[in-house]
């Protein structure tokens, strides 16, 4: 679950940009903006998880970044109290820029 508070406005991205002008204007708004308001989601969700269910900090392990002998460093995600209220504020924030950038640019010719 703690990847679906990071990864999805990066997969939202990633759609947009490879297939946009197959999915026009308003299917780009919706992908990025339902990226954006999932992560939001899910951070408050790990955030009352954390935090209310006192829930022990965890590590989440993506890959390894270098390895080199006995010397291993990966690229992982610490969840603990602190981040996960970060993780929170951040994505709600940014849902709610992109929503409002939305409507804002809603006369603009080239929106997406």
């Amino acid at each position: 679950m703690e990847l679906w508070a990071v990864f999805p406005p990066l997969l939202g991205f990633l759609l947009a940009f490879l297939f946009g002008k197959s999915m026009g204007d308003k299917g780009a708004q919706l992908v990025t903006c339902a990226g954006v308001i999932v992560a939001a989601f899910v951070s408050c969700m790990l955030f009352t998880e954390i935090v209310y269910g006192n829930t022990a900090p965890r590590t989440v392990s993506l890959m390894t970044w270098i390895s080199s002998g006995s010397f291993l460093v990966d690229w992982s995600l610490r969840i603990d109290q602190l981040s996960v209220v970060m993780m929170c504020v951040v994505n709600i924030v940014s849902a709610c820029v992109h929503v409002y950038s939305v409507g804002y640019m809603s006369h603009d010719k080239c929106k997406a």
